[in-house]
């Protein structure tokens, strides 16, 4: 309903009329006094569309003639505050897309004012204004058998309201001040009854709705117990459509004195030579009020007798090629007609298509389509026509080209976002013909979420061979829509490898973007149209274009450096560096001549910490200084720095990374397995080569050996083995490719050759490792003369028993030095021996022959006995002599 606050504004409102309110002018008063014939006008001429008939209405106020008298007027007053009278009444569309195309106000009442003067109209919104009638007409009340009496009775007015009503749209509407009639008035005090109503009469649009042909007429007929009616005829040679159901709609309104007397609306179609081609009932009214379709949507005049309307469809077919259509209301009483009306199925074309549209890409959008007329009905079709395609405001047609009936190309001319199709090969298109389109179109990326095209044939109808002069809108419509698609730009930033993800999406697809990171550095994130740490991004596609760039940071690291077993005498700072620096790593020389890091070893032994301490002191030469008086067998060497090693390397004799030279970070980086790491520490150790060493011992040969040159320095060596760590071991003697050697620099045969007697000679071992590094070692070589000399034995060699190895020397015992006295395992074996002696119990027994004994004193002489001569005489002698002759 109408909000009550116009009440309120009903006074300021009259004030700034002027600015505020929409006025209908009268453009033409007709009123018309025609004694004792019908009286009609139309009220809107023939109109051809996709159209159906709609309305709504109610009553200010009526009067109703009751034995004899005259009731009081009843009046209504819905919106209240300083109206005259008023009522409201909603208006509904009739299907969800329906548009209003044209509308009328039509209103009645007994007061002769009501031809002239305005009503007050009220649209949604609160939008209000005067309407003066355009249209005026009255009946004529007369005895028609007598003549004993007539005079002016029902007046009805009309107004077109078309800009008012399509921009408020549907809704409540209310219409006030319907002038309302005192009797007495004018010399009018005839009986019957006045009422003050009004109806708000709408022709919808909607693509849904079948072509009709609608008309509207309106008049002021008085009957007396006489059917009314009309005929519309169509006109320009329009009929009803000659093939399939000819259905439509039927429109009454009237002011009937019969309360609940029916009223029945018949229909009868003709031929134009007046033939019957068919007839249909199309509804029945039992009472007063507003009916559509038999059902009461208004009942203010229910029971009250006063205004009678009717909307009605008709569903089953009404008669093909008709373009007479009458239309005659029963009425059992007397009546005055206001309205007629009438909405009739014609002869249109049938058509088949489609339109869609491709996306291609982000800038590329095609959209197709297809119109073929395939009506049934000879001759049917649209001349002087033209396909439109309407554009969505997001695309910009490039070109548009169109094939009609497969062999005439055309162009379509380009108007903004509209390419219409026209000229003498689409403007006839009958039965068959058939146009195919396309058009090529540009996007403007204004972030729409979706394309939406559509396409329409407009031209003038020819029905059945009849160019029938209407102009339909939109005979044939397609559409069709696409969701758009949007450009991702991916760019690789610093420390990046390459991107994935760029390209053309439509709206609301997922999109992933990713990127591959440099050696060496680490991820910072994406920067443009999003920010975010994900380097795997996933979002949706926006409904614009996507700018993202993928940033990466070089690693930066920390090279610390290690003496490796050595020590630091003073410190080598620590590097910071990134992954793509190239750089020099530091010597051990870190100016003035002072050593860095230091190594010492001794015989392979290592003495850093104790040379760097001070607890082993060393001389120029590197000699052991103990006392004041360095020790000449005493030498320590100092290691050679070669270079830097990562943990896995520094036991390497060969450094990974020589120092002073340029090298790149990212090769440290890399063998350490740290490239991905940002922040990394890589401890490098110093790698050195160690002095090599000699295990050595003195040596002994014979005066004869030494003579013969038997005592060479090969001979030396090989009793002798030289060591290092990083070269290997042994150095085995001799000069080698490596560098190596090991060898006696300042031997010389004669230091042997020329011993005449037993004598010693001193030899300098000396190895060099591969890094130059040299140890040499000081051996004596002594010279045995073991020449067989006569010697007078001593003493008596004899056996001895018990009893005189426990008497003293002088009584025929041992001297008390003796072995056999002073050690006590022989003390324990000769003890043995006696027990065995006394007791009878022999270790082992051996039994020889005489000749065996002197075998036994031949080989003695020959090989000697013990080692004398033959360092395995003894062993040979138990095996020959001994073992044999064993008594088990």
């Amino acid at each position: 309903m109408i909000r009550k606050t116009v009440k309120n504004r009903f006074i300021s409102a009259m004030l700034v009329l002027c600015l505020l309110l929409v006025f209908v002018m009268p453009s033409e008063i007709k009123a018309a006094t025609y004694t004792g014939q019908e009286t009609m006008q139309t009220l809107m001429g023939t109109r051809v569309g996709r159209y159906q008939l709609n309305y709504t209405g109610n009553t200010n106020h009526y009067t109703w003639w009751k034995g004899g008298k005259i009731d009081t007027c009843t009046i209504y007053n819905d919106l209240g505050g300083n109206y005259t009278n008023s009522s409201v009444a909603t208006l509904s569309s009739s299907t969800a897309t329906s548009k209003i195309k044209y509308a009328y106000l039509v209103w009645q009442t007994r007061a002769k004012q009501g031809a002239t003067d305005p009503i007050w109209f009220v649209a949604p919104g609160e939008h209000a204004g005067f309407i003066y009638p355009e249209y005026a007409i009255n009946d004529w009340r007369v005895d028609t058998v007598n003549y004993s009496w007539a005079y002016k009775s029902m007046y009805c007015m009309a107004a077109d309201v078309t800009s008012i009503v399509q921009n408020a749209g549907y809704g409540d509407y209310a219409v006030c001040n319907i002038p309302y009639h005192n009797w007495g008035d004018y010399g009018d005090d005839g009986g019957g009854e006045s009422p003050g109503s009004w109806q708000l009469i709408v022709v919808e649009e909607d693509e849904s709705f079948p072509i009709r042909a609608v008309k509207l007429d309106m008049g002021a007929k008085f009957y007396m117990s006489t059917d009314f009616g009309s005929q519309l005829e169509l006109g320009n040679g329009l009929k009803s459509k000659s093939a399939g159901a000819v259905t439509g709609q039927v429109f009454f309104g009237a002011s009937n004195a019969s309360v609940n007397a029916p009223m029945n609306e018949n229909v009868s179609t003709y031929t134009d030579s007046g033939g019957l081609l068919g007839q249909v009932i199309s509804n029945t009214t039992y009472a007063s009020g507003l009916y559509k379709n038999g059902t009461l949507i208004n009942g203010r005049d229910y029971q009250n007798g006063c205004i009678r309307m009717d909307l009605s469809d008709i569903n089953s077919n009404m008669g093909n090629n008709a373009n007479h259509i009458n239309l005659t209301v029963g009425n059992d009483s007397w009546t005055t007609s206001f309205l007629l009306g009438m909405s009739v199925d014609i002869a249109y074309p049938e058509f088949a298509g489609t339109q869609s549209t491709i996306v291609n890409s982000s800038t590329d959008v095609t959209v197709n389509g297809t119109f073929e007329n395939t009506a049934s009905t000879a001759d049917t079709g649209i001349y002087d026509g033209r396909l439109v395609v309407n554009l969505d405001s997001g695309l910009v047609p490039k070109s548009a080209t169109a094939v009609v009936n497969g062999t005439h190309s055309i162009v379509g001319a380009i108007s903004g976002n509209t390419v219409t199709f026209s000229g003498a090969e689409v403007a006839s298109m009958m039965n068959g013909s058939k146009i195919s389109y396309t058009v090529e179109c540009s996007t403007n990326n204004s972030g729409k979420t979706v394309f939406q095209n559509d396409a329409g044939f407009h031209g003038y109808l020819r029905a059945d061979g009849t160019n029938t002069g209407y102009c339909i809108d939109k005979m044939w419509t397609a559409a069709s829509s696409a969701v758009p698609k949007y450009s991702v730009t991916i760019e690789a930033g610093d420390g990046i490898e390459s991107v994935s993800g760029g390209g053309d999406y439509t709206y609301g697809s997922r999109v992933t973007a990713g990127a591959v990171v440099k050696q060496g550095c680490h991820w910072t994130g994406w920067t443009g149209s999003y920010s975010t740490s994900n380097k795997d991004y996933n979002f949706a596609m926006p409904s614009h274009n996507v700018t993202l760039r993928a940033n990466a940071e070089t690693n930066s690291y920390t090279i610390i450096f290690h003496p490796n077993d050595g020590a630091e005498q003073s410190h080598i700072d620590d590097m910071t560096v990134t992954y793509d620096d190239i750089i020099s790593l530091p010597g051990i020389i870190t100016g003035a001549g002072t050593d860095a890091y230091v190594k010492y070893t001794l015989d392979g032994v290592n003495i850093t910490e104790q040379v760097v301490s001070g607890a082993i002191a060393l001389d120029a030469q590197g000699r052991l200084v103990q006392d004041a008086e360095p020790q000449a067998d005493k030498k320590a060497y100092a290691s050679v720095f070669r270079g830097w090693s990562l943990e896995d390397g520094k036991t390497d004799f060969e450094p990974q990374w020589e120092f002073g030279n340029e090298l790149k970070v990212s090769d440290i980086v890399e063998t350490a397995g740290m490239t991905s790491q940002n922040g990394a520490t890589i401890t490098l150790y110093a790698v050195w080569d160690d002095c090599p060493w000699i295990d050595a011992t003195h040596l002994y040969y014979t005066l004869e050996q030494a003579q013969s040159g038997f005592i060479t320095d090969t001979e030396i060596l090989s009793h002798m083995t030289a060591y290092d760590r990083e070269d290997g071991s042994p150095i085995e003697p001799g000069f080698h490719d490596d560098g190596t050697s090991f060898s006696i620099p300042d031997y010389a045969p004669t230091d042997f050759t020329q011993f005449m007697h037993e004598g010693a000679c001193s030899e300098n071992l000396t190895v060099v490792d591969s890094s130059g590094s040299m140890y040499s070692k000081q051996i004596m070589v002594y010279v045995v003369d073991t020449t067989p000399v006569a010697v007078k034995p001593e003493g008596t060699t004899r056996f001895i028993n018990e009893y005189y190895y426990n008497q003293p020397y002088e009584l025929g015992g041992l001297e008390d030095d003796s072995i056999w006295k002073t050690d006590p395992e022989y003390v324990a074996v000769i003890q043995e021996a006696f027990d065995n002696l006394r007791n009878d119990t022999p270790q082992e027994v051996y039994h020889f022959t005489h000749e065996q004994i002197l075998e036994m004193k031949e080989f003695v002489y020959e090989h000697g006995i013990g080692n004398s001569k033959e360092p395995d005489a003894l062993t040979r002698f138990y095996d020959e002599f001994m073992m044999p002759n064993k008594v088990e």
